[in-house]
Protein backbone atom coordinates (compact mmCIF):
# COMPACT_ATOMS: atom_id res chain seq x y z
CA UNK A 1 0.00 0.00 0.00
CA UNK A 2 2.90 2.45 0.74
CA UNK A 3 4.56 1.74 -2.22
CA UNK A 4 1.40 2.24 -4.33
CA UNK A 5 1.07 6.00 -2.68
CA UNK A 6 4.35 6.75 -3.38
CA UNK A 7 3.81 5.93 -7.26
CA UNK A 8 0.84 8.03 -7.03
CA UNK A 9 2.32 10.51 -5.21
CA UNK A 10 5.10 11.11 -7.51
CA UNK A 11 2.90 10.65 -10.60
CA UNK A 12 1.14 13.40 -9.57
CA UNK A 13 4.69 15.45 -8.78
CA UNK A 14 5.53 14.33 -12.32
CA UNK A 15 2.10 15.96 -13.80
CA UNK A 16 2.74 18.99 -12.20
CA UNK A 17 6.33 19.46 -13.51
CA UNK A 18 4.71 19.14 -16.87
CA UNK A 19 2.25 21.90 -16.23
CA UNK A 20 4.66 24.17 -15.10
CA UNK A 21 6.89 23.60 -17.65
CA UNK A 22 4.03 23.98 -20.37
CA UNK A 23 2.67 27.30 -18.48
CA UNK A 24 6.89 28.54 -18.71
CA UNK A 25 6.67 27.42 -22.59
CA UNK A 26 3.34 28.87 -23.70
CA UNK A 27 1.19 31.39 -21.53
CA UNK A 28 4.10 32.77 -19.92
CA UNK A 29 6.13 33.63 -23.38
CA UNK A 30 3.32 34.40 -24.92
CA UNK A 31 2.87 37.87 -23.22
CA UNK A 32 6.62 38.70 -22.64
CA UNK A 33 6.61 38.00 -26.37
CA UNK A 34 3.70 40.39 -27.25
CA UNK A 35 6.03 42.95 -25.09
CA UNK A 36 8.62 42.74 -27.32
CA UNK A 37 6.64 42.88 -30.20
CA UNK A 38 5.13 46.53 -28.67
CA UNK A 39 8.87 47.72 -28.17
CA UNK A 40 9.83 47.32 -31.41
CA UNK A 41 6.95 48.60 -32.84
CA UNK A 42 7.94 51.63 -30.53
CA UNK A 43 11.20 52.09 -31.78
CA UNK A 44 10.56 52.19 -35.43
CA UNK A 45 7.37 54.55 -34.62
CA UNK A 46 10.26 56.56 -32.55
CA UNK A 47 13.20 56.16 -34.70
CA UNK A 48 12.97 59.40 -36.42
CA UNK A 49 12.24 61.02 -32.97
CA UNK A 50 14.40 63.64 -31.18
CA UNK A 51 13.69 62.61 -27.88
CA UNK A 52 16.25 59.95 -27.12
CA UNK A 53 14.87 59.46 -23.34
CA UNK A 54 12.15 57.58 -24.61
CA UNK A 55 13.93 55.47 -27.23
CA UNK A 56 16.28 54.77 -23.95
CA UNK A 57 13.68 53.41 -22.01
CA UNK A 58 11.83 51.73 -25.01
CA UNK A 59 15.28 49.29 -25.68
CA UNK A 60 15.32 49.13 -21.62
CA UNK A 61 11.71 47.24 -21.53
CA UNK A 62 12.94 45.68 -24.49
CA UNK A 63 16.31 44.37 -22.66
CA UNK A 64 14.38 43.09 -19.69
CA UNK A 65 11.92 41.29 -21.69
CA UNK A 66 14.78 39.53 -23.33
CA UNK A 67 15.48 38.20 -20.03
CA UNK A 68 12.39 37.16 -18.57
CA UNK A 69 12.92 34.62 -22.04
CA UNK A 70 16.02 33.49 -21.17
CA UNK A 71 14.71 32.91 -17.41
CA UNK A 72 11.64 31.09 -18.79
CA UNK A 73 13.86 29.01 -21.00
CA UNK A 74 16.66 28.49 -17.93
CA UNK A 75 13.44 26.93 -15.90
CA UNK A 76 12.18 25.14 -18.55
CA UNK A 77 15.72 23.42 -19.23
CA UNK A 78 16.68 22.53 -15.44
CA UNK A 79 12.64 21.22 -14.75
CA UNK A 80 13.42 19.04 -18.36
CA UNK A 81 16.07 16.97 -17.12
CA UNK A 82 14.61 14.24 -15.54
CA UNK A 83 11.83 14.19 -17.54
CA UNK A 84 10.71 10.79 -19.53
CA UNK A 85 11.69 12.38 -22.51
CA UNK A 86 14.75 11.03 -24.38
CA UNK A 87 16.31 7.31 -24.28
CA UNK A 88 19.54 6.87 -22.66
CA UNK A 89 22.23 4.67 -24.70
CA UNK A 90 25.88 4.14 -25.05
CA UNK A 91 27.17 7.39 -27.10
CA UNK A 92 31.20 8.56 -27.64
CA UNK A 93 31.57 11.57 -25.21
CA UNK A 94 33.79 12.92 -28.14
CA UNK A 95 31.16 13.19 -30.07
CA UNK A 96 28.97 15.32 -27.41
CA UNK A 97 32.10 17.36 -26.83
CA UNK A 98 32.37 18.19 -30.18
CA UNK A 99 28.50 19.03 -30.78
CA UNK A 100 29.38 21.22 -27.99
CA UNK A 101 32.11 23.42 -29.39
CA UNK A 102 30.36 23.37 -32.92
CA UNK A 103 27.44 25.45 -30.99
CA UNK A 104 30.00 27.34 -29.71
CA UNK A 105 32.09 28.00 -32.63
CA UNK A 106 31.02 31.77 -32.92
CA UNK A 107 31.78 32.94 -29.34
CA UNK A 108 35.12 30.76 -29.40
CA UNK A 109 36.16 32.82 -32.55
CA UNK A 110 35.42 36.23 -31.36
CA UNK A 111 37.17 35.66 -28.15
CA UNK A 112 39.96 33.75 -29.92
CA UNK A 113 39.35 30.88 -27.19
CA UNK A 114 41.94 28.59 -27.14
CA UNK A 115 41.13 24.62 -25.90
CA UNK A 116 42.83 21.66 -25.36
CA UNK A 117 41.00 18.01 -25.18
CA UNK A 118 42.07 14.71 -25.28
CA UNK A 119 43.03 12.24 -28.12
CA UNK A 120 40.83 9.77 -26.29
CA UNK A 121 37.33 10.33 -24.61
CA UNK A 122 35.54 6.83 -23.71
CA UNK A 123 32.35 5.99 -24.98
CA UNK A 124 29.56 6.86 -21.48
CA UNK A 125 26.06 5.69 -21.37
CA UNK A 126 23.28 8.31 -21.02
CA UNK A 127 21.45 11.19 -23.20
CA UNK A 128 24.00 12.39 -25.83
CA UNK A 129 22.07 15.72 -26.08
CA UNK A 130 22.01 16.29 -21.99
CA UNK A 131 25.95 15.30 -22.05
CA UNK A 132 26.54 18.34 -25.01
CA UNK A 133 24.54 20.78 -22.59
CA UNK A 134 27.03 20.21 -19.43
CA UNK A 135 29.88 20.42 -22.03
CA UNK A 136 28.32 23.47 -23.28
CA UNK A 137 28.06 25.38 -20.05
CA UNK A 138 30.54 24.69 -18.85
CA UNK A 139 32.61 26.19 -22.04
CA UNK A 140 30.54 28.78 -22.25
CA UNK A 141 30.91 29.97 -18.62
CA UNK A 142 34.92 29.58 -19.28
CA UNK A 143 34.47 32.30 -22.03
CA UNK A 144 31.88 34.47 -20.44
CA UNK A 145 34.18 34.88 -17.20
CA UNK A 146 37.23 35.26 -18.42
CA UNK A 147 38.96 38.48 -16.74
CA UNK A 148 38.62 41.33 -18.96
CA UNK A 149 41.71 41.67 -21.79
CA UNK A 150 42.77 38.06 -21.03
CA UNK A 151 42.28 35.14 -23.99
CA UNK A 152 40.33 32.17 -22.35
CA UNK A 153 42.26 29.19 -22.67
CA UNK A 154 40.46 26.20 -21.40
CA UNK A 155 41.34 22.64 -20.73
CA UNK A 156 39.38 19.35 -21.11
CA UNK A 157 40.36 16.08 -19.01
CA UNK A 158 39.32 13.30 -18.35
CA UNK A 159 40.63 10.05 -16.38
CA UNK A 160 39.46 6.78 -15.84
CA UNK A 161 38.59 5.96 -11.89
CA UNK A 162 37.68 2.06 -11.84
CA UNK A 163 34.07 2.55 -11.81
CA UNK A 164 33.39 5.66 -13.35
CA UNK A 165 35.09 8.48 -15.83
CA UNK A 166 35.99 11.70 -14.07
CA UNK A 167 36.05 14.94 -16.57
CA UNK A 168 37.44 17.87 -16.09
CA UNK A 169 36.99 21.67 -17.68
CA UNK A 170 39.54 23.73 -16.53
CA UNK A 171 40.36 27.88 -17.41
CA UNK A 172 42.49 30.75 -16.49
CA UNK A 173 38.97 32.91 -15.86
CA UNK A 174 37.95 34.95 -12.99
CA UNK A 175 37.87 32.31 -10.57
CA UNK A 176 35.39 31.41 -7.89
CA UNK A 177 35.25 33.68 -4.54
CA UNK A 178 35.43 31.58 -1.54
CA UNK A 179 32.38 33.35 -0.40
CA UNK A 180 30.37 32.38 -3.28
CA UNK A 181 31.42 28.45 -3.53
CA UNK A 182 28.09 27.62 -1.82
CA UNK A 183 25.48 29.24 -4.32
CA UNK A 184 27.42 28.86 -7.60
CA UNK A 185 25.18 25.67 -8.64
CA UNK A 186 21.68 27.32 -7.24
CA UNK A 187 19.56 28.21 -10.11
CA UNK A 188 19.86 32.11 -10.74
CA UNK A 189 22.29 32.54 -7.87
CA UNK A 190 26.01 34.34 -9.11
CA UNK A 191 28.50 34.76 -6.93
CA UNK A 192 30.13 38.26 -6.13
CA UNK A 193 32.91 38.35 -8.61
CA UNK A 194 30.05 37.54 -11.83
CA UNK A 195 28.00 39.68 -11.32
CA UNK A 196 29.58 42.17 -13.27
CA UNK A 197 29.58 39.68 -16.54
CA UNK A 198 26.50 38.76 -19.03
CA UNK A 199 24.98 35.81 -17.10
CA UNK A 200 21.43 34.76 -15.98
CA UNK A 201 22.97 32.00 -13.72
CA UNK A 202 22.08 29.33 -14.99
CA UNK A 203 24.70 27.11 -16.73
CA UNK A 204 26.24 25.44 -14.01
CA UNK A 205 22.29 24.67 -12.06
CA UNK A 206 21.61 22.58 -15.29
CA UNK A 207 24.94 21.06 -15.53
CA UNK A 208 24.84 19.39 -11.76
CA UNK A 209 21.78 18.40 -12.27
CA UNK A 210 21.96 16.52 -15.74
CA UNK A 211 25.22 14.93 -13.88
CA UNK A 212 23.27 14.15 -11.04
CA UNK A 213 20.61 12.39 -12.96
CA UNK A 214 22.69 10.27 -14.45
CA UNK A 215 24.26 9.23 -11.42
CA UNK A 216 27.68 11.40 -11.31
CA UNK A 217 28.63 13.93 -9.21
CA UNK A 218 30.06 17.36 -10.17
CA UNK A 219 31.98 19.83 -7.98
CA UNK A 220 34.38 22.82 -8.18
CA UNK A 221 38.06 22.49 -7.35
CA UNK A 222 38.73 24.16 -4.76
CA UNK A 223 42.76 23.71 -4.60
CA UNK A 224 42.66 25.30 -8.15
CA UNK A 225 44.56 28.61 -8.87
CA UNK A 226 44.50 30.81 -11.39
CA UNK A 227 41.19 30.26 -12.52
CA UNK A 228 38.08 27.46 -11.85
CA UNK A 229 38.09 23.84 -12.66
CA UNK A 230 35.10 21.72 -12.59
CA UNK A 231 35.02 17.86 -12.27
CA UNK A 232 32.05 15.75 -13.05
CA UNK A 233 32.36 11.81 -12.91
CA UNK A 234 30.15 9.20 -15.59
CA UNK A 235 29.39 5.97 -13.63
CA UNK A 236 30.60 3.29 -16.26
CA UNK A 237 27.64 0.66 -15.93
CA UNK A 238 24.44 2.42 -15.82
CA UNK A 239 22.52 0.52 -18.20
CA UNK A 240 22.01 -2.20 -16.12
CA UNK A 241 19.95 0.36 -13.67
CA UNK A 242 18.52 2.48 -16.94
Amino acid sequence: MKEHNLEEKLGKLQADIDLFSYVASHDLHNPVGAILERCNSLTAHCSNSSDEATLEQIKSIAYEANNMNKLLDAIMDYMRVDSGSGKKRPFSSKESLDRALDSLSEIMSASNAEISIPDEMPEIYGRRIQFSKVFLNLIENAIKFCSRGEKPKISINVEDKDNFWEFTVSDNGIGVAEEGRDIIFMLFQKEEKARGYPSIGSGLAIAKKIIEFHGGEMWLDTSYEGGSSFHFTVPKNQEESA
